[in-house]
């Protein structure tokens, strides 16, 4: 059992070959068992007091400036395969990675890039189309994440730092980004409610082209703003079973309700109805047979 670090220097066992393959072993096995001792005499002993604090600050900063995983390099962010994905606090992530490499490709990658960022308490999924100028010709720029500037560490083109400027700066396409769904909280009735929202929508409002489903406490509902309509039209779905439509409901088979039904609008039906349950409608219908007038 080594009880100093000075004491940890041993030699490989050597042979003369006079020694019987039993002997081989047997001198192996003490070998490794004392390696394994200073192994662990290591591990228990090791700490900041075996080391000059000008060494300890060097490895320090050898650590935090980059470590090499896989051919990449990781500097405050994780890298891989020439792009971020994501801060070590996991703060952030993205799944765009591979926008260096489309700009180093021969030919270069031209196409859309569809991919999922997560910041804060949204999901979104985004998709990205290269910037053209007026020749055609695609527009770039520096990679970079905020105001940290990426840089190649060398020539070879496969690592990367934002922590020292080098004559290798990253460049990639420009692109315009449009998010084309999106999973956040928002607060409804009180209470933060995950919302899914579908649709990039148009400039005209907010919410124009859109779609939003999210869950209430009392059902589900699937909310659109129509692009070529004005107005809400809205799906609900209560505890009971019962179903809501907001706005006219066009049916192009034949409908048969078990339940509760309320149409804000106009209901037309092209086949064969049949209601079991209360029916409300606040609009025309079409399609169903007029109802008999009463003799008096």
């Amino acid at each position: 059992m080594p009880t100093q670090f000075s004491s940890l220097d041993t030699g490989f066992p050597t042979f003369t070959g006079r020694e019987s393959t039993e002997q081989k072993v047997e001198a192996l096995h003490g070998f490794t068992y004392m390696l394994l001792e200073y192994l662990r005499y290591i591990l228990r002993n090791l700490g900041p007091e075996n080391f000059n604090e000008t060494d300890l600050k060097q490895m320090y900063d050898e650590i935090r400036a980059g470590v090499v995983v896989s051919n990449t390099v990781i500097v405050q962010e994780l890298y891989a395969e020439y792009g971020a994905i994501a801060d070590l606090v996991v703060n952030e992530l993205r799944t765009d990675y591979m926008r260096a490499s489309r700009y180093l490709a021969s030919p270069q990658d031209l196409s859309d890039i569809d991919y999922i960022h997560i910041y804060d308490e949204e999901l979104t999924f985004i998709n990205a189309q290269v910037k053209f100028d007026e020749d055609e010709n695609p527009l770039t720029e520096q990679l970079h994440h905020g105001d940290r500037y990426f840089y190649w560490t060398d020539a070879s083109m496969t690592q990367m730092t934002s922590e020292k400027t080098t004559a290798w700066p990253v460049i990639v396409f420009q692109y315009d980004e449009t998010v084309k769904a999106s999973i956040a909280f928002a607060t409804i009735s009180g209470y933060a409610t995950p919302v899914i929202t579908l649709g990039a929508g148009n400039s005209e409002t907010p919410d124009t082209g859109k779609a939003y489903i999210y869950k209430t406490s009392d059902g589900l509902r699937v909310r659109y703003y129509p692009e070529n309509a004005v107005g809400l039209r809205e799906i609900r779905f209560d505890n009971n079973g019962n179903v809501y439509v907001l706005g006219p409901l066009i049916l192009d088979s034949s409908l048969q309700v078990y339940g509760s039904l309320s149409v804000g609008g106009a209901l037309q039906v092209s086949g064969t109805s049949d209601f079991y349950g209360d029916v409300t409608f606040h609009g025309g219908v079409h399609g169903l047979p007029e109802p008999e007038e009463e003799e008096e």
